[in-house]
């Protein structure tokens, strides 16, 4: 397994700060929302990538890619507006030799339209995602996200491993989200049991993403160890020092 903590759990440390700390936990991983670096990061990522190799840390998949992105509507203008970002999302993770991207909230899973409408866009968009990603050799995870954050499309794991048999594209995997599971009143291991084939990412999580429960995060991370799980997972929590991020020190 491949253990990584996010910056999300340190908005408030500076991303230099941040790495001293996942070192500190005797982790070499860590997942990133870009803008909590810098707003224009994917424009040049020379100095991260100097940071990264003078720390001897990897980032293993990048998270959090349209925070803060305009409302959109289901035009084809919007779709080239969309695609036209994750190219530069794409090239960022070839620089940096960045393998798997976490795609959650995204402009177009918030379309307030007509449910096959809604899957026909996103049909659309979600492979010329793939294709753009594939010609890197990146690959996309979607994650769940719960209607409480505002979501409309691929609310839970079942819903998003439907859209991925529909889409058909091998870069195309899912994100396992422990904390979306509990939301959603599903059984994580008895998901992860039936379609471990199409689980690409883990992210560990609390159902309320502002807290972190170090038992629960033990549990789970013995569950995948025993059933031999070699891929990513995320420790992710919300916070802006992560205080409770010490307490990993002694899983």
């Amino acid at each position: 397994m491949k253990i990584s903590l996010t910056n999300l759990s340190y908005t408030k440390l500076k991303f230099e700060k941040f790495l001293d700390i996942v070192k500190k936990n005797n982790l070499k991983n860590i997942e990133v929302a870009p803008t909590l670096i810098s707003k224009n990061l994917l424009k040049n990522p020379n100095k991260i990538k100097e940071i990264l190799k003078e720390k001897k840390i990897k980032i293993i998949s990048l998270q959090s890619l349209f925070y803060e992105f305009k409302k959109i509507d289901n035009k084809k203008k919007n779709i080239t507006y969309l695609i036209n970002h994750m190219k530069k999302i794409i090239n960022f993770c070839f620089y940096l030799n960045i393998k798997n991207i976490s795609l959650g909230t995204c402009p177009s899973r918030n379309l307030n339209i007509d449910k096959k409408e809604l899957l026909k866009f996103n049909l659309i968009l979600f492979s010329k995602f793939a294709d753009i990603a594939k010609k890197k050799n990146v690959k996309i995870n979607i994650e769940p996200i719960s209607r409480k954050y505002g979501n409309l499309f691929l609310n839970n794991a079942y819903e998003v491993l439907d859209f991925i048999k529909k889409i058909k594209k091998n870069n195309i995997k899912l994100v396992l989200d422990t904390g979306n599971c509990k939301s959603e009143k599903s059984n994580f291991q008895t998901f992860f049991l039936n379609n471990r084939k199409f689980i690409n990412h883990i992210q560990i999580s609390h159902k309320n993403i502002n807290k972190l429960n170090i038992n629960s995060v033990k549990k789970e991370l013995i569950f995948l160890k025993n059933n031999k799980f070699k891929k990513t997972i995320t420790i992710e929590y919300l916070s802006e020092y992560g205080k409770k991020i010490d307490q990993l020190q002694h899983i």
